[in-house]
């Protein structure tokens, strides 16, 4: 997980997107920890799922906090994919849809 996190950062992405990787990355992995799972090539997309109910149930994540964590787990094993793991979990896992609020313009 260092390894990721320092490739992100020699890639200039900001502090705040790098904090937010580490807790993202880190819940994840106590997840899969307290699953048995201890190697990364283990994780499945039945795991990634799981993690998002228990995100949506447990952790009252709301749908664009799991898609912030989507987002995050994709990019990381993305970068998995290039030597440590075979196929990445995350990638046939779709945005859930997020709730949008129009503003209405009337003439007056």
């Amino acid at each position: 997980m260092q390894e990721f996190l320092d490739d992100r950062e020699l890639r200039n992405l900001s502090k705040h997107t790098l904090k937010s990787y580490k807790e993202i990355l880190k819940r994840f992995e106590s997840f899969c920890v307290n699953k048995g799972i201890f190697d990364t090539d283990k994780v499945t997309s039945k795991v990634a799922k799981e993690f998002f109910i228990y995100c949506k149930h447990e952790l009252k994540n709301s749908i664009s906090t799991i898609n912030e964590k989507n987002r995050t787990l994709k990019v990381y094993f993305k970068y998995l994919e290039e030597g440590i793991v075979e196929e990445n979990p995350f990638k046939k896992i779709k945005f859930s849809k997020e709730d949008t609020i129009t503003d209405v313009l009337t003439d007056e």
